[in-house]
Formats: C-alpha cells, structure tokens, sequence
C-alpha cells in the first residue's frame, strides 16, 4: 500500500471526516440504546413493585 501513496497525499482529508461521521453514528446508537433499556426496565420495575403490592395486599387480607 505505501509503494502506491504519493508524498504529496493528504491523509487528514479522509480520515477527519471518517471519524466525525464515525462518532455521530456512535453517539447516536449510544443515546438510543440507553433510551431503550431505561424504558424496558422502568417497565419491569415497575412490574415488579405491583406484583410485589398485589402478594401483600392479598396476604394481608386473608389475615
């Protein structure tokens, strides 16, 4: 590959916009990812804290 680059080739041209766009796509899928899973486990939490009311509320009751 180094036999074929002229010395007079930019490298910064290609590589700079490779990266911006490498790190917007990243940081994109990174916020939507965590979008996702707060969303499924606030779900799943709260789930979990009316499952949990539902066994004491009927637990007390047979008292």
């Amino acid at each position: 590959m180094f036999s074929f680059i002229d010395k007079d080739t930019s490298y910064w041209r290609f590589t700079f916009l490779g990266m911006l766009l490498y790190i917007a796509g990243v940081g994109t899928v990174y916020i939507t990812a965590n979008f996702v899973v707060a969303q499924i486990l606030d779900r799943v939490i709260r789930n979990i804290h009316l499952s949990s009311s539902f066994r004491r509320t009927c637990k007390n009751s047979l008292l």
